[in-house]
């Protein structure tokens, strides 16, 4: 068996079970996750560590898989130097071994955050594994809903504040044909759903509302193959580059700065019931997702084409480490404890995304 080390920031995230059987074996791949083992063949970084660690293995065979474009992060560039190969979707990223291709991103169909109270044993059952998504059938997923999205309350990028207000205009658009979650209440007013467990928000409906907070080639996330794992037809914002990776008619995209063209794009999909007319091509796609764009399916696509280092020897891979992002955040923790300070703080920031977007949270 080939052995692969896996590491990531998230240590509490089951991502095993996203392997056959939960068993972190793919083919003649065996993968280690989040674990101390003395040598592995590869080890593959995804986006970040939560501390510094060391193998034996081929310093050749280290690979970073990051999981942002660089409107929202830009890596360290002495953090990306110590990779010998980064797979990436990044333009601006400087790497003389890079591969653009999809990164393989985690499905977030579990609740995201584990709970007050709650025992790990329980967060993690909360996973829909391998297995189980690929038993389904379409009766498993009934569908008693038209339209959907799973939205960020975050408005942080002018893309973050384009799609609050597609969002916010399609809502009085459609009405009660269509439901708003989010991760915090009345981000879009009084009708905004929060659901802690994101499976409930995607698969009793036919339609997904799948928006990017990036238009770039090689990126689509869970945003988009959330929705066909439910079984949903996705109305996408996203690059045209994703029909490299899926049947033509398993989605459609929409643009979020034409609104007036989005909407009737939304109403052309329910009017001519393409979940119903283009089943074939979203089940399609939802296989594609299970088999092939699995993240460790991924994994093994990618490293089974690079060539082999053959001498190991100890390596150590430190994590990013921002100064600025560090005194940062320890300042925003000092002023969280102080009422006024946080209290003429928040005011700041609302004035500044006013000044800067032109948006104003009622």
């Amino acid at each position: 068996m080939i052995k692969v080390k896996i590491s990531t920031a998230h240590l509490d995230i089951p991502i095993i079970q996203i392997t056959p059987g939960s068993k972190g074996i793919i083919g003649n791949y065996q993968f280690f996750i989040n674990q101390d083992i003395p040598e592995a063949d590869w080890w593959v970084v995804i986006d970040g560590l939560a501390k510094k660690e060391s193998v034996r293995c081929p310093r050749e065979n280290t690979v970073l898989i990051t999981l942002e474009t660089e409107v929202v992060k830009k890596y360290q560039q002495h953090y990306v130097d110590q990779f010998n190969w980064v797979v990436t979707s990044q333009q601006t990223l400087k790497h003389p071994r890079q591969i653009f291709t999809h990164q393989g991103h985690q499905s977030y169909l579990f609740m995201k955050r584990i709970l007050p109270g709650q025992s790990l044993e329980s967060y993690h059952r909360q996973f829909k594994s391998y297995d189980e998504l690929r038993s389904m059938t379409p009766a498993d997923i009934p569908k008693s809903k038209i339209m959907s999205a799973v939205v960020s309350h975050k408005l942080r990028t002018e893309g973050a504040v384009a799609r609050h207000n597609f969002i916010t205009k399609i809502k009085e658009h459609f009405g009660k044909q269509f439901d708003i979650y989010s991760n915090k209440p009345d981000v879009f007013g009084p009708e905004t759903k929060v659901a802690g467990y994101k499976w409930d928000a995607v698969a009793p409906y036919k339609y997904v509302i799948s928006i990017e907070n990036s238009y770039a080639p090689h990126w689509w996330t869970n945003h988009l193959f959330d929705a066909f794992l439910a079984g949903a037809y996705p109305i996408f914002y996203g690059h045209p580059s994703v029909f490299e990776y899926f049947p033509k008619n398993s989605l459609t995209l929409v643009d979020i700065n034409d609104i007036p063209t989005g909407i009737a794009t939304i109403e052309k999909v329910i009017s001519e019931n393409y979940h119903e007319k283009y089943h074939n091509e979203i089940w399609a796609a939802r296989q594609l997702v299970i088999d092939k764009y699995n993240q460790f399916q991924t994994i093994v696509n990618i490293i089974s084409k690079l060539p082999e280092g053959s001498k190991k020897q100890s390596v150590t891979i430190e994590p990013e480490r921002d100064p600025l992002l560090v005194r940062k955040q320890k300042c925003i923790r000092i002023i969280e404890k102080i009422p006024i300070a946080r209290n003429i703080g928040r005011l700041a920031y609302r004035a500044y995304r006013q000044l800067r977007y032109g948006w104003k949270r009622t």
